[in-house]
């Protein structure tokens, strides 16, 4: 699990998960969730997006607050 911060109070973890990847499959595969918190407002969910590659969320986080997420540490 990886934690970010940007600079206008909000927090994003990306987290490894499996999840079926559509209705029917027999068989879950891995991927990565982004969930991004708001920490003023009781750590209010604000987004949530599953990707099929690390990279595609980390793309998304880069271009989410200006730009201002920052790697924070891993848990």
């Amino acid at each position: 699990m990886y934690i970010y911060y940007d600079d206008f109070g909000n927090k994003a973890i990306i987290k490894e998960v499996l999840t079926l990847p559509y209705k029917g499959a027999t068989q879950k595969e891995k991927g990565y969730k982004l969930t991004c918190y708001a920490t003023y407002d009781n750590n209010e969910i604000y987004f949530l997006s599953i990707y099929e590659y690390e990279v595609q969320a980390l793309e998304k986080l880069s271009h989410m607050s200006s730009g201002t997420f920052k790697f924070t540490r891993i848990k």
